[in-house]
C-alpha cells in the first residue's frame, strides 16, 4: 500500500505532505493459491475471467462465454484468521476483475502441490471488522 504525497515549501524547506489518496498509481492485487485435485478452483477463476456473471459454475467445453461488462464486476474478500481459524479482519476489494493468470509450473518431477496465481484489478478496498 502507498499513500500519495506532494511537496510543499515551508520556511525555505521542502516538505512532503499526504494527499489522502491510497495507491494512486496501481490498484492491482496478486493472489497465490493451491490448486485442488480436480482443478475446480482454477476452472472457476477461468470462468470469472471469461465472463463475470457472479456465480461460480462448472466450466465445460461447450459453455457459452459472454463478454465482461462493468455491471458484472465482483467484490473480493480476503479474511485474516486467528490461531483458532476464526475470521478477525476482512479486506473487501470492490469491482474486481481478473487481469492476468500467472504461469503454472506443471513439471512431472515436482511431487509437491500445484500453486497458481492471478492478478486482479479493483476500484477501492476497505478493511473491516468481522
Amino acid at each position: 500500500m502507498e499513500m500519495s504525497s506532494t511537496e510543499v515549501s515551508y520556511k525555505g524547506y521542502t516538505k512532503s505532505i499526504p494527499t489522502k489518496v491510497m495507491n494512486p498509481a496501481t490498484k492491482e492485487l496478486t493472489l497465490t493459491y493451491l490448486v485442488d485435485e480436480y482443478w475446480q478452483n482454477y476452472k472457476a477463476l477461468y470462468l470469472w475471467m471469461s465472463s463475470t456473471g457472479g456465480n461460480i459454475n462448472n466450466v465445460v467445453a461447450n459453455e457459452t462465454i459472454q463478454p465482461i461488462i462493468p455491471s458484472d464486476y465482483l467484490p473480493l474478500r480476503i479474511y485474516l484468521l486467528d490461531n483458532y481459524k476464526r475470521k478477525r479482519i476482512q479486506f473487501c476489494f470492490s469491482n474486481c476483475w481478473i487481469k492476468l493468470f500467472n504461469e503454472i509450473s506443471l513439471e512431472q518431477n515436482n511431487p509437491g502441490e500445484v500453486e497458481a496465481s492471478f492478478t486482479c484489478v479493483y476500484d477501492e478496498f476497505k478493511i473491516e471488522e468481522v
